[in-house]
């Protein structure tokens, strides 16, 4: 299935580019026929995401680390 990912994007990228002409815009075609490369890609994607089911890691949540006032203010104070 994920090399069906690709093979769709590649596929519309071939399409916009070759068959639709839009070599004839020069870049702005080649920026287009791109988007939809990218956009079929992601379509796909997360058809694949959704059908296993898939979720983020889990972890704990990030926390910075506590800085007290008085380290701040002497570290101002030795120009840092």
């Amino acid at each position: 299935m994920s090399q069906k990912i690709y093979c769709n994007g590649i596929w519309s990228f071939i399409k916009h580019y070759l068959f639709k002409h839009g070599y004839r815009d020069g870049w702005a075609g080649f920026v287009i026929a791109l988007g939809n490369f990218e956009g079929t890609f992601y379509r796909y994607a997360k058809r694949y995401e959704k059908m296993k089911a898939w979720s983020l890691p889990q972890s704990a949540p990030l926390r910075r680390p506590s800085v007290s006032p008085s380290a701040s203010a002497d570290a101002a104070a030795e120009g840092r």
